[in-house]
């Protein structure tokens, strides 16, 4: 959490994370669907916003972990 300057879990589950964080929040969608489509996901960049509102270029690289009862 450090990357984005907030303190703590609590503090970030409080946030509309695709308009707060993320600079263009269509980036959270391409990513979530991705990651239905693929399972995975490897050297997927964007840009977020930290808190103090710097501006930051990140790379993720993510692994879809589904519970047998979703659909």
């Amino acid at each position: 959490m450090r990357i984005i300057g907030y303190e703590d879990r609590d503090e970030l589950m409080q946030l509309d994370i695709a308009q707060t964080l993320y600079v263009n929040p269509t980036d959270r969608e391409r990513l979530h669907k991705l990651l239905q489509e693929h399972g995975a996901v490897k050297d997927f960049e964007f840009e977020i916003r930290r808190k103090d509102g710097e501006v930051r270029t990140v790379s993720e690289s993510s692994t879809a972990v589904r519970d047998a009862r979703a659909t």
